[in-house]
Formats: structure tokens, C-alpha cells, sequence
């Protein structure tokens, strides 16, 4: 959806540029409008609105992407939570992995999926949010100082990888450590 967005944005510049070249041409050709009209002012004007379209339009992208990282972030981190406080405190779902070992082998291959499918939402938000920024930044709209309180700074990213990776280990630790008493399962 933000890359769409993005792309959207990009579209709607380069089909403005085509369309107002083409209406400096047909201006040209036709003399519909008096010389006395100022052609540069209208099409000021129209880039102007089409700048601010694509800031708007950048700038939601931008919002979106950083309130779903964290979102995703903060889901991924409760679920983790609460699966190891689960592990740690049920003696019931200790005994069940114990025993099952296709169950144990199913649970640690999730949480490595899960783990990866994590990553790989992260660093897309990462990329997508400087790909935002840069656009923004090119577009000279407004400064940066009204849009990067949404960029996923690098530090952002690996702290909150750094931070789930050591949880998404506890997890899978804890469920490889779980085998049948006396058996090398």
C-alpha cells in the first residue's frame, strides 16, 4: 500500500509535466488565450497544487509506513511476551511439548518464520520510509523538519530487530529444551 502510494505520487508529477508541456504547446498553436494572460502564473499555480497533492500523498505514505512499523513492533513484541510467559508458567503446555515432539519440531519452525517474516516487514518499512523521506526531501514542498518525526531512523530498526531477535531466541530456546525426561528428542 505505501509503495503504491509512493508510486501514485510519481505518476501524478510525471502526467502533470506531459499535460502542462502539451497545454504550453496547444497555447502556442491556437492563441485561445490573450497574450495578456499570464501563462507562467497559471502554471505556477497548477505546480504548485500538484506539489503540495504529492507532498500530501508522500506525507500520509510516510505516516503510515512509521505507525506500522510500530504497530508491528510492539504487536510482535507482547506476542513474544506472552508466549514465553506461557512456556515459563504452564505446566501443561511444557508437558504437551515434552511429549509431542512433531508439535515442538511445528512451534520452533513458526516462531523461525515468524522471526524472518518480522525482518523482512521491518527492513520494508525501513526502505520505504527513506524512500518517503527522500522524495519528500526532493519535492522542496516544506522542510524536513515538518516530516522526519516520521522517518525509522536506522537506530530505530536495529534496536527494535536487536530487541525481538533476543526474545524470538528465548522462545525458540525454550521450546528446543523441551524434551521427554531421560530421551535425547
Amino acid at each position: 500500500m505505501k509503495r503504491l502510494l509512493i508510486m501514485t505520487a510519481c505518476t501524478l508529477v510525471i502526467s502533470f509535466q506531459v499535460s502542462m508541456s502539451q497545454n504550453s504547446e496547444t497555447i502556442k498553436e491556437n492563441g485561445d488565450i490573450d497574450k495578456s494572460m499570464n501563462v507562467q502564473s497559471i502554471q505556477t499555480t497548477e505546480i504548485s497544487k500538484l506539489a503540495e497533492k504529492k507532498f500530501d500523498l508522500l506525507y500520509e505514505s510516510l505516516q503510515g509506513t512509521y505507525d506500522g512499523f510500530i504497530v508491528d513492533v510492539m504487536k510482535t513484541l507482547a506476542f513474544l511476551i506472552i508466549a514465553i510467559g506461557w512456556f515459563v508458567t504452564s505446566d501443561k503446555s511444557r508437558e504437551f511439548f515434552r511429549n509431542n515432539k512433531t508439535a515442538r519440531t511445528a512451534a520452533i519452525g513458526a516462531v523461525a518464520i515468524l522471526a524472518a517474516i518480522h525482518y523482512l516487514d521491518c527492513i520494508s518499512a525501513f526502505y520505504a520510509s527513506q524512500q518517503a523521506i527522500l522524495l519528500l526531501e526532493n519535492l522542496k514542498y516544506l522542510g524536513s523538519e515538518f516530516f522526519t518525526d516520521y522517518k525509522i531512523a536506522p537506530v530505530m530498526l536495529i534496536q527494535y530487530l536487536i530487541q525481538n531477535t533476543v526474545l524470538f531466541a528465548v522462545l525458540i530456546i525454550i521450546l528446543f529444551t523441551l524434551k521427554r525426561n531421560g530421551s535425547r528428542a
